[in-house]
This record gives C-alpha cells, sequence and structure tokens, in this order.
C-alpha cells in the first residue's frame, strides 16, 4: 500500500543552553500514551507511534549541550485499513505534535512527512 510516514524530532529540556537534565525514558512514554490517548479522545483518530532516544547536535552558541541535546525520535506509519483519511490523519499528527510541545514546554520541533510503501501483514 502507498502511504506517508512522518518523523518528530521533539527535545526533552525547555529551552537551551541546558545539561540534559531530562533523563528518564519511562516518564517519556507515560507522558506520550497520556497525549496520544488524549488525541484520540478528541479526534477518533489514534496515532500508533515508535519513539526512540536520539542525539541532536547543532552550534555550541545556540545553545547545544556539550556533546549535543537528548531528544526522542518518534515516527508513525498511517496504516489506511485504521486511518483511511489521509488528511484526517496529518492533522491529527499535528495536533499531536502540538501537544507534545506544550507536555515538554518545546519552543521548536520538526516533523518530516514521505511518501512510503507499507505491507501489513495479518493472521
Amino acid at each position: 500500500m502507498r502511504t506517508e510516514k512522518f518523523e518528530l524530532v521533539l527535545g526533552t529540556v525547555p529551552g537551551y543552553f541546558h545539561n540534559n537534565e531530562f533523563k528518564s525514558e519511562k516518564t517519556f512514554g507515560m507522558k506520550l500514551q497520556e497525549v496520544q490517548a488524549g488525541v484520540f479522545d478528541d479526534t477518533g483518530l489514534y496515532v500508533s507511534i515508535v519513539a526512540r532516544p536520539a542525539k541532536v547536535s547543532y552550534h555550541s552558541v545556540w545553545g547545544c549541550p556539550v556533546g549535543g541535546e537528548d531528544v526522542f525520535l518518534i515516527t508513525g506509519t498511517r496504516n489506511p485499513e485504521f486511518a483511511q483519511d489521509k488528511e484526517a490523519y496529518r492533522k491529527t499528527v499535528e495536533l499531536l505534535v502540538k501537544r507534545l510541545m506544550g507536555v515538554f514546554h518545546q519552543s521548536t520541533a520538526t516533523l518530516e512527512w514521505q511518501e512510503v510503501d507499507l505491507s501489513y501483514f495479518k493472521r
């Protein structure tokens, strides 16, 4: 199936010039699930995701911590079997991003989209 995939880069510590004080992947996962559930309650679409810890490196004069900033790389793919409306899915993902930015007090985040081929297996 032709569909879309998104990739979100999201920090967990507000602002710049910090020392990566946020350390708990479990806490991140719990907050993430709370936001996912709230977005589902409001839209009727559940955005399933994969979240991986990652590092972002940018110029230290702009506030990057030594060794890079701890972030999460969040990805998800629209499965047309569950989310037929491409635009509704996209708007739901954007709502999820905005809410996550609020929860983690982030002033910026990057969200990328790409078309992909999806093979969905059922037994």
